[in-house]
């Protein structure tokens, strides 16, 4: 989760150009709740929350990732519907 920073390039009334930052935006927003949460986490369970982050990191560096696994499991219910 790296912190993002919108920057937008603008001319201001001296006509000098000027670099504004945009603080709260929505991807700023959800990283704030993101973080937030691991840390609420962290602080309730710390090994159970390493635990879990690792073992989802592992599964994305294996190319095992919840939405295939999810595909696989409504296919596999969609077979026994018909047999």
């Amino acid at each position: 989760m790296a912190k993002p920073e919108e920057v937008l390039i603008v001319e201001d009334e001296n006509g000098n150009i000027v670099r504004e930052t945009l603080k709260d935006n929505d991807v700023l927003v959800q990283y704030k709740i993101m973080r937030e949460t691991l840390i609420y986490l962290a602080h309730l369970d710390h090994k159970d929350t390493e635990t879990q982050m690792l073992e989802k990191l592992s599964n994305q560096l294996n190319g095992e990732d919840a939405d295939a696994k999810q595909k696989q499991k409504q296919k596999q219910k969609q077979k026994q519907k018909q047999n």
